[in-house]
């Protein structure tokens, strides 16, 4: 999960990419997200079978985050899953409002149950220069200390990784920490906060992550009438 091309496809090319080294999942290299629909797509480690699911993402211009919410609600629902990746560039400079956005809805979406399943993960280290590497390792202590974007999964045990495009290894770390997860006594699936919550409330708006994005809208003196459509 993440905003708008920061890097969920790449990532997972990185992994799923075929014997003939062609690319499964599409990249974007323009300003409008490639992924619209959450998508599965196979890929083995160590001998073992999973799936990685790249989901749109938000702050896209063609949907709105109600949109894209509804949508992994959709899918996640009837699909339990093992984790959450939370993708974010650390050659961003400053961590834009919509980059804080999308964080608190991920921390919504999770709930604090969930943050210990989830791998917090910069990417994009391969564009960073050696006399920036210093700037970004600063970045990631911001990130990882700001209390409206990483903090609270970080208090909440989530794992932070760092992630090349030119080093498998770093994307396969990252897979191999939710493996030893699972191998620990007394594992078992954690369902989401907001499928928990869509399945005792009965509607998408009641929950907290819905809750949130209606705040939002309200703040940006939007209509709610979107909202209508989500009630179910």
């Amino acid at each position: 999960m993440g905003g708008t091309g920061v890097g969920k496809s790449t990532f997972i090319n990185v992994l799923a990419a075929s014997s003939d080294g062609r690319e499964k999942a599409r990249v974007g290299h323009t300003l409008m997200s490639c992924t619209a629909d959450v998508q599965i797509f196979p890929c083995t480690l160590q001998g073992r079978r999973f799936n990685l699911i790249d989901t749109p993402g938000f702050d896209d211009p063609r949907m709105s985050d109600v949109e894209i919410l509804s949508r992994l609600v959709d899918y996640f629902r009837t699909r339990p899953i093992h984790g959450v990746i939370f993708l974010h560039r650390i050659t961003d400079i400053r961590l834009s409002g919509s980059a804080i956005r999308t964080a608190q809805l991920i921390k919504h979406i999770c709930g604090a149950e969930f943050f210990e399943r989830v791998a917090l993960v910069t990417g994009m280290w391969d564009v960073v220069r050696d006399k920036d590497r210093e700037a970004a390792h600063r970045r990631l202590t911001e990130l990882r200390n700001h209390d409206s974007f990483w903090r609270p999964f970080v208090t909440g045990r989530a794992r932070s990784h760092s992630f090349s495009r030119r080093h498998r290894s770093t994307a396969e770390k990252v897979i191999k920490s939710f493996f030893d997860q699972q191998r620990k006594p007394g594992y078992r699936v954690q369902p989401l906060a907001v499928v928990s919550q869509i399945k005792a409330l009965g509607t998408l708006a009641k929950t907290d992550a819905g809750l949130y994005l209606l705040r939002q809208h309200s703040r940006e003196n939007n209509s709610d009438s979107r909202w209508s459509v989500q009630k179910r």
